[in-house]
C-alpha cells in the first residue's frame, strides 16, 4: 500500500492501537468509524505521529472503516462521566436483558414522563413516580437510567447530573416505536 510500518528504537515493528472503532447501522448497513483520540496537549505535528497516523488509517481503510483523529481534552467532562455512569448498565442489558418489574417500571417512567410536566427534574419526576406508583426505592432511577443506556429515550449528556435534567429535555427514540 505504500505505507512503511513504523518500526521501534531496535528496529521492530511498532505495535499501533486504535483507541474507538464505532459501528453503526445506517439505513441498513453497518458503518464503521474509527478514532484515534489524543489529548489536546499531545503534538499531533510530529513526523513520526503522522508516520502512525498513516498506517493506521490505511488499515482501517483497506478493512472498509473510515478514519479521523480526535482531539480532546481528556474524558473529565460531564459527558464522559454520564456516559460512565450508563455504561453498567447497558452492558448488563445487554448480557441479561431486563425483568418484569423492569419493564413495569420503565412504563411507568414513560408514562410519567410524558404527562408529569409539573416536575421540574428527573429527580423530582423519579421521586413522585416512586410514591404514587409505589415502586421500590430506586426503581424509577433504575428506570431511567435503563432506557437512557439502552437509547430508547434521550437527553443532553453534557450536563452535570443527569437527574438534574429538565423531563422536557428527555425525548423519546423515534427510530423505536
Amino acid at each position: 500500500m505504500g505505507v512503511a510500518h513504523p518500526r521501534d528504537q531496535r528496529g521492530k515493528p511498532w505495535t499501533i492501537s486504535t483507541d474507538l472503532v464505532v459501528t453503526q447501522t445506517i439505513d441498513g448497513h453497518a458503518v464503521r468509524e474509527a478514532i484515534n483520540v489524543k489529548h489536546a496537549l499531545f503534538d499531533t505535528s510530529s513526523s513520526r505521529f503522522r508516520a502512525l497516523c498513516s498506517v493506521e488509517a490505511a488499515y482501517h481503510h483497506e478493512r472498509g472503516a473510515s478514519w479521523r483523529l480526535c482531539i480532546s481534552k481528556g474524558l473529565n467532562t460531564h459527558w464522559a462521566r454520564n456516559l460512565s455512569w450508563l455504561y453498567p448498565t447497558a452492558d448488563d442489558f445487554y448480557r441479561r436483558g431486563v425483568s418484569e418489574s423492569d419493564v413495569v417500571a420503565q412504563d411507568k417512567f414513560l408514562h410519567a414522563l410524558s404527562h408529569f410536566h409539573y416536575a421540574n427534574t428527573i429527580r423530582d419526576l423519579c421521586r413522585h413516580l416512586t410514591s404514587a406508583s409505589r415502586l421500590e426505592p430506586g426503581m424509577a432511577v433504575r428506570a431511567y437510567r435503563s432506557l437512557l443506556a439502552t437509547r430508547q429515550i434521550w437527553t443532553n449528556l453534557n450536563i452535570f447530573d443527569l437527574m438534574e435534567a429538565r423531563p422536557l429535555d428527555v425525548q423519546r427514540n423515534r427510530y423505536l416505536r
